[in-house]
């Protein structure tokens, strides 16, 4: 059932109601409550304890004052948050807010200029990788989003059940949904195409917030690995923020919990990305909130467990889904 949307006046002090906003989390779109306040839309998650966060965090700008939005969340008892979080984005600086702070992170690439990330800020084998994948006859360039780029993706995305040792979030989705999701902040996106042979073979969508420039999906299909169109990607992708002055291009997380380092993580460092820390901030609005704080239970389950532990888990999900992928193609 879709929860009821409530947006804030805060200055009229009034709540006026409005249309359901989707929220897209790990792949899934989701119909939640939200909070429009100060310009931000603001969504809740959790179950036990329930944490309000900022919808596209990652593409928005910093909380210079967020004491408008923390007053909101606290004084609006029908939306229910007990901790309001949020993070001090790129560029990277020191912690500047007197609010609770843990250490968040993000893989990002310090952009100058194409030819001194070439020569100076990647693998030897990721120089390599670009030569081949020309040689081989890959074509990458910028792509108008149209029916047949969607198709590409769609192809792509239904490839394989499994990626990187865990179900694929966007296996399984129909043409429609992948047009419906892809279509998303097409105002600020440019798409890029691999193509090998007249096939796509390899897409890169990056959604552009000055000072950054963040990959929302980077693909290709699994069967074309050898000739690789990620790291062809990547290099055009460098080559527009060049082009647009932008000073960051960003690749999810550079770590992923208790995971620690993995094949994904080593993929980013040798194309040159970086695992800056980023303060996060994390504000409990009442009593509860402030016992799970102190307690640790605003944090993911995975991270009471020993990293030994969670490393062994990850071993025997990723055998599964191999497994299912085997079975599936």
């Amino acid at each position: 059932m879709v929860e009821e949307i409530i947006m804030i006046d805060s200055a009229a002090g009034k709540c006026l109601k409005a249309s359901t906003s989707e929220i897209s989390i790990k792949g899934k779109t989701k119909h939640l409550s939200v909070l429009s306040v100060m310009g931000k839309e603001i969504y809740r998650t959790g179950k036990f304890i329930h944490i309000a966060r900022i919808k596209d965090e990652i593409y928005g700008d910093d909380l210079e004052e967020p004491e408008n939005i923390i007053n909101t969340l606290y004084n609006n008892r029908d939306f229910k948050a007990d901790i309001f979080t949020f993070w001090q984005g790129l560029p990277p600086n020191k912690p500047r807010l007197p609010f609770h702070m843990e250490w968040d992170n993000i893989a990002a690439l310090p952009v100058t200029t194409y030819d001194y990330w070439l020569k100076e800020q990647v693998h030897r084998m990721v120089r390599k990788s670009i030569r081949k994948a020309g040689q081989n006859g890959l074509e990458v360039g910028i792509s108008d989003f149209n029916d047949i780029l969607v198709q590409g993706i769609y192809e792509i995305f239904n490839e394989a059940l499994s990626r990187q040792g865990k179900k694929f979030w966007h296996y399984g989705k129909d043409v429609e949904t992948v047009k419906k999701e892809m279509a998303r902040d097409l105002d600020r996106s440019e798409f890029i195409g691999a193509n090998f042979n007249g096939e796509l073979v390899g897409v890169a969508k990056i959604i552009f917030a000055p000072p950054c420039a963040h990959f929302a999906v980077i693909l290709s299909k699994i069967k074309y690995r050898e000739i690789r169109p990620n790291n062809a990607l990547i290099a055009m992708a460098v080559k527009i923020c060049e082009g647009k002055g932008i000073p960051y291009l960003t690749y999810g997380n550079y770590i992923y919990g208790k995971k620690g380092e993995d094949s994904l993580s080593e993929f980013k460092k040798h194309n040159g990305f970086l695992k800056i820390d980023l303060p996060r901030y994390f504000i409990p609005l009442n009593i509860k909130g402030s016992l799970a704080i102190k307690l640790k239970l605003h944090r993911e389950a995975s991270e009471f467990l020993p990293k030994i532990f969670v490393t062994a888990l990850l071993k025997i999900r990723s055998y599964f889904y191999s497994r299912s992928n085997i079975k599936d193609s």
